[in-house]
């Protein structure tokens, strides 16, 4: 078992749920059950990468511990986000995301808005993947 998941079988798998394939972990887009097995197409939660699996209903499969997390935006340095949590914890150690979202975050700050920054973790991985003004 990796560290950090939980043991189901693969026929207990729904759609929109968690699994790990190659070590990596994948949220269920598509489900279906053809004569080889049970064959899911993921996308993996931190790199956006489609995966592409099949197994035996009866197949022992790893669900990764997903948190996910609210934290506000303190600063944008030098590529990484400095947020605080509820309890005003500093956490500094959550890369800027890539792509539209890390733009977004950067303009967005960079225009004096008040931002809350979700990150999910799993496996020892973690990344921002949406922020919205604070209300």
């Amino acid at each position: 078992m990796i560290d950090g998941t939980q043991t189901l079988t693969a026929s207990q798998l729904v759609q929109d749920q968690y699994v790990v394939v190659d070590n990596r972990p994948g949220r269920i887009l598509q489900m279906a059950l053809s004569g080889d097995g049970l064959q899911l197409v993921l996308i993996d939660i931190f790199t956006g990468v489609q995966l592409n699996t099949t197994f035996h209903p009866d197949d022992d499969v790893e669900v990764p511990n997903v948190e996910q997390n609210e934290y506000s935006l303190v600063n944008v340095d030098d590529g990484m986000l400095n947020l605080m949590a509820q309890d005003e914890t500093p956490k500094d150690d959550v890369p800027l995301p890539q792509g539209d979202l890390g733009v977004q975050i950067q303009s967005d700050f960079e225009d004096g808005k008040d931002l809350r920054v979700t990150v999910i973790s799993a496996l020892g991985e973690e990344a921002a993947v949406s922020v919205r003004e604070s209300s």
